[in-house]
């Protein structure tokens, strides 16, 4: 049985894993992104508020206009529009650390239309470790339905020591969870 220290500790070490803090989404989950979404939802403006020195998430999306951020390219997403009406579609691997990914997606809803449809990327532990009557259990009670789960494979992201958790919010037309295919994984 796991006591709770040991629980603790293992959190505190994965809030302080700065090696997989900035880790880009691999090129065969971008293309298994956009090949299982983009049947049923085709954005004509999406939003990538953390894309990364490469873009990775948005780049199989060459129909799409892309609004992105990088802070390490000068641009802050936190500095923003308040309002972004137009997009009508969010990719977001925020960083992992010091609570960013509730950050990051509490900034995206406050600034898309409600019903935008949203991937986001995050440690497993973010949804399914949350202590009740807490803030971080507490907000997840009032945010859009997670209408999907991708669950990848623990070794999908490289340098990543923790499960990672793929949310789709707001996608009723795709079915409620997803496996990643071999064909999408680098082995």
């Amino acid at each position: 049985m796991v006591e709770f220290r040991e629980v603790i500790a293992f959190e505190r070490m994965v809030l302080a894993d700065s090696d997989g803090d900035n880790v880009p989404t691999p090129p065969g989950i971008c293309r298994f992104l956009y090949d299982l979404i983009s049947p049923h939802y085709q954005p004509s403006v999406g939003l990538d508020p953390c894309a990364g020195l490469d873009n990775a998430l948005s780049q199989p999306w060459t129909q799409t206009k892309w609004i992105n951020f990088e802070l390490r390219r000068g641009s802050d997403f936190f500095l923003s529009p308040n309002n972004m009406p137009d997009v009508e579609l969010v990719l977001c691997n925020p960083p992992f650390s010091g609570g960013q990914a509730r950050s990051f997606l509490l900034r995206i809803l406050a600034i898309v239309r409600p019903g935008t449809p949203i991937v986001f990327i995050c440690s497993a532990l973010y949804f399914c470790n949350a202590w009740s009557h807490g803030p971080d259990y507490d907000w997840l009670l009032t945010k859009p339905p997670i209408t999907s789960f991708i669950l990848p494979p623990r070794n999908a992201w490289p340098g990543v020591a923790h499960p990672i958790l793929i949310a789709l919010l707001n996608m009723p037309k795709l079915q409620p969870w997803y496996p990643i295919p071999y064909d999408y994984l680098d082995r």
